[in-house]
């Protein structure tokens, strides 16, 4: 199964809040190592009000593998989070 083909399957057994929970997050690349998850949502929630901040971590270290995902409480939010400089957000 491609990935085009499994991303859709996936994307019909969704419910309805999550779909609405993925059009409120973004994905935010070029974390600094020694950026937290506060700081992170300090710099994001000049945007508007952050839900959830979640840094990928590597399991065995524990270190952060610079990159996260940051929910916002609407998709207008999020769409105002793709204009921050600094950070490569998707």
């Amino acid at each position: 199964m491609n990935s085009i083909n499994h991303k859709k399957l996936i994307s019909s057994r969704l419910s309805q809040q999550e779909k609405q929970e993925e059009k409120c997050s973004v994905f935010v690349g070029s974390v600094p190592f020694e950026m937290d998850e506060f700081r992170l949502c300090e710099i994001f929630k000049s945007v508007g009000p952050v839900r959830k901040v979640t840094i990928l971590r590597d399991r065995r270290t524990g270190r952060n593998k610079q990159c996260a995902y940051i929910r916002f409480n609407s998709e207008l939010f999020a769409k105002n989070a793709l204009k921050i400089k600094g950070f490569y957000v998707c």
